[in-house]
């Protein structure tokens, strides 16, 4: 596919490299040639809006990629303006898998990354953490991420008590039992409330 970015240790070791299905050319394919006919141009210069759907969505498809490493999850894409997104296991809340008509024709499906804090959409677009059309294997890619999410919060590498099981560290007590004190010296200062 596209050029890989070499690796970094700090971003942790690679489980698995993504790839896509090649179908998913002519999803794009498909859906470049629906906005090119929407507009009046598309319409009158068909031949050219065919040709420009399939170049784009070949390039496009050429730059796609995605990795799971034991701490993120990474996916690239992108012609003119490329967009790098990196996803912290410990911040991935849900992975849904969304299945539409063109989709299934396909034999294909998009894997949704919804996240911790994310606004979910924005003037009524879906903005998701990541979308992930025509995974290799999907069901299977988002039982390792998920899988992988969970080992995450149980080692306790997102840095507190996890729901996992994961143990809050010794920099998190000294941080809690802070807290609590300036709590008590807050409430010594209160007024006591009125009794009726």
């Amino acid at each position: 596919m596209a050029d890989m970015p070499a690796p970094d240790a700090t971003k942790g070791d690679v489980i698995k490299v993504v790839a896509f299905d090649p179908k998913l050319r002519t999803y794009l394919f498909l859906g470049a040639t629906l906005l090119g006919f929407v507009s009046v141009i598309g319409l009158v210069l068909f031949p050219l809006t065919l040709w420009l759907a399939w170049w784009w969505s070949g390039h496009y498809y050429r730059t796609l990629h995605c990795e799971l490493t034991t701490r993120r999850l990474r996916h690239g894409y992108g012609i003119l303006f490329r967009t790098e997104k990196t996803i912290p296991l410990d911040r991935i809340q849900d992975m849904a898998m969304i299945r539409g008509p063109i989709l299934d024709w396909l034999g294909l499906c998009k894997l949704k990354v919804e996240t911790a804090g994310g606004s979910g959409s924005t003037n009524g677009f879906d903005t998701g953490a990541a979308n992930l059309v025509g995974v290799v294997d999907a069901v299977a890619f988002q039982e390792l991420v998920l899988r992988e999410r969970d080992r995450v919060a149980e080692r306790g590498l997102g840095g507190g008590t996890e729901p996992g099981g994961g143990q809050a560290g010794p920099d998190t007590a000294a941080l809690l039992a802070d807290i609590a004190d300036t709590l008590r010296r807050i409430e010594k200062r209160l007024p006591e409330p009125a009794q009726a």
